[in-house]
């Protein structure tokens, strides 16, 4: 089972799964400005390049999307008491 794999209940798990995400959120912000920086280029920008950084954006975005939507739904779903041998308050 690799690093990121999903195991319902386990928070480390989760916490490596959201500071995986938060990098490539940044790496998506930074792919961001290198595109603004290519349109923004005085002979034009090459439409090879943009086009290749952003099919990479979108590709970025929809992994990212993906990752929290299942951490949100995994959280709603988390019941800390359900294996401990204290009873819920």
């Amino acid at each position: 089972m690799s690093a990121l794999t999903h195991r319902p209940g386990d928070p480390s798990t989760s916490l490596r799964r959201l500071h995986h995400v938060e990098k490539r959120i940044v790496h998506t912000v930074e792919l961001s400005g290198r595109v603004m920086e290519e349109l923004a280029k005085a002979g034009g920008p090459r439409a090879e390049v943009v086009a290749v950084q952003c099919q990479e954006f979108m590709q970025a975005v929809k992994e990212i999307q993906t990752t929290l939507r299942d951490e949100i739904k995994s959280m709603c779903e988390y019941r800390p008491n359900e294996n401990s041998d204290y009873p819920a308050r």
